[in-house]
């Protein structure tokens, strides 16, 4: 875990420091410059959505200059069952693990463990082989590694990974496939490349990537209900998965490997995500606690790599079987997502840093409005108002 900093960093570093570490506390929207009345039309859009059957359930936060004006939950979590949907419900955040398995990178290399220039290969000797040994582990953090495999592992699905088998094993395999393209000529949402650089971190750490998580990330946020989920583990009430097919909302079924990876395994709630993104906004500190370097933070959020399509492309989704999600869309009312990625984050063109899961879970920071945005839903393919909620809340600032 680390350190808490020093009375004596506080006094010689001056009131910068001190004004950058804001802790999560509730509060009002004028408190912080916002209209309460737009906050509430922000919320009434999702109250609206739940009405009319276009989400079963969701769990709003918003959080400006670190107070929660904002946080709601509404609807069901689970429909067969009739259990509301409550402030902690815990969420497969799926793709939203990747800025923190990225962020658990930059520490390693901080502490001079992980090299990010180094090609995988130094840390996985699998990949010494064909194209595969260009891959550098900054490439992994990007999507630039080259590799075009739609699913997660060489296995078509995650459920035909045998019992017993390891993250490292099922890395080790992929450069049987290797990168289609050079690796660093260009980018391309990659699962393979997260759940490669969760084995470098693996291999670097000497640790399990759910365990290295814990300790550099969940334990100094105190995100006690952040953790890796993989097949075989207790549910702890998690809520099902639901997607909306002819009209009906039906159970997903969940396809897991039997180990925790680096493209989606974690489990977290909107408050605890919301500590991860306002130490972002802190400049790598929170409640005290030095937990990444002010150069890791600006490296994970500026744009290493432009793109015009920061998303999985339209034949990566006919792969995966995956219908289109609402943080896709790209019209005038969009979120200006099409410009590049960071290290784990995907960046806007006003500076702002986001990232989704597939089951509709989604979490913006705006560095420039300070604001701290969750939507978290496990609701596939109804009409999601998360471009509306997130342009709502941006108008809701006065000053």
């Amino acid at each position: 875990m680390k350190r808490p900093i020093l009375l004596i960093s506080w006094l010689t570093i001056s009131t910068f420091v001190l004004a950058q570490d804001r802790v999560l506390t509730v509060g009002k929207p004028e408190d912080v410059g916002m209209s309460e009345s737009v906050v509430r039309t922000a919320t009434s859009l999702y109250s609206e959505a739940v009405a009319r059957g276009d989400i079963l359930g969701v769990v709003l936060l918003v959080a400006r200059r670190g107070k929660v004006v904002l946080y709601e939950a509404m609807g069901v979590r689970d429909k067969e069952n009739k259990l509301p949907m409550e402030k902690d419900t815990p969420f497969q955040i799926k793709s939203m693990t990747k800025p923190m398995v990225a962020s658990a990178a930059l520490i390693l290399a901080e502490e001079g463990k992980l090299q990010l220039d180094a090609p995988v290969s130094r840390y996985i000797p699998a990949f010494a082989t064909g194209r595969s040994k260009e891959i550098k582990v900054r490439q992994l953090m990007n999507h630039t590694s080259g590799f075009r495999i739609a699913s997660d592992f060489i296995p078509k699905t995650n459920d035909l990974i045998a019992e017993g088998s390891t993250l490292q094993r099922e890395v080790a395999r992929l450069p049987e496939i290797g990168p289609a393209v050079e690796p660093g000529s260009s980018y391309d949402y990659s699962n393979p490349g997260y759940n490669t650089l969760a084995a470098v971190i693996e291999v670097a750490s000497r640790s399990t990537i759910d365990r290295f998580l814990d300790q550099s990330l969940f334990q100094p946020l105190a995100m006690t209900n952040t953790y890796a989920y993989w097949r075989g583990q207790p549910r702890k009430g998690l809520p099902p998965v639901y997607e909306k097919k002819n009209g009906s909302w039906e159970i997903v079924h969940e396809s897991e490997a039997p180990f925790a990876t680096g493209s989606s395994s974690l489990i977290s709630t909107a408050w605890d995500y919301a500590k991860f993104c306002q130490m972002f906004l802190n400049h790598g500190i929170y409640n005290g606690v030095r937990v990444m370097s002010e150069s890791s933070v600006k490296q994970a959020t500026s744009i290493t790599v432009r793109s015009a399509l920061v998303y999985p492309t339209t034949q990566q989704l006919e792969q995966r079987q995956m219908q289109p999600r609402w943080y896709y869309r790209r019209d005038s009312r969009g979120l200006g997502i099409d410009v590049g990625y960071g290290l784990g984050w995907t960046i806007a063109r006003d500076g702002t840093f986001l990232h989704a899961g597939s089951w509709e879970t989604f979490a913006w920071v705006d560095p420039n409005r300070e604001i701290v945005g969750i939507i978290l839903t496990q609701n596939v393919g109804g009409r999601n108002p998360g471009i509306e909620f997130v342009n709502v809340v941006n108008s809701a600032i006065r000053h």
